[in-house]
């Protein structure tokens, strides 16, 4: 990141001309301060200088079925451009690819 620190992220998709560098984090569990850490953590990447003129999509797929997201969670990841998509949405997720 920006800062400095190592971030682990489950996956990444490389950019291409039409898409975005995709970030993708796994969340099972989702509450308000994971989701906020995340958001924090796609944040300080953005920052990065050596990432800085490429574009990115942080994506944050959780666990729907057990776990719903506050709209406290929802308006915070929005704050910092962070996308959130449940892990039922089997279709909304292929546009990932």
């Amino acid at each position: 990141g920006g800062t400095g620190n190592p971030y682990r992220i489950d996956y990444a998709i490389g950019g291409t001309k039409s898409k975005p560098l995709r970030l993708m984090q796994v969340v099972p569990k989702p509450s308000f301060d994971r989701i906020a850490a995340e958001s924090v953590t796609f944040d300080d990447i953005k920052k990065n200088e050596t990432l800085h003129q490429q574009r990115i999509k942080y994506v944050i797929i959780f666990n729907d079925a057990e776990n719903k997201i506050s709209t406290a969670g929802y308006n915070i990841a929005s704050q910092y451009g962070t996308e959130i998509l449940p892990w039922s949405d089997k279709k909304q997720l292929l546009t990932l690819r």
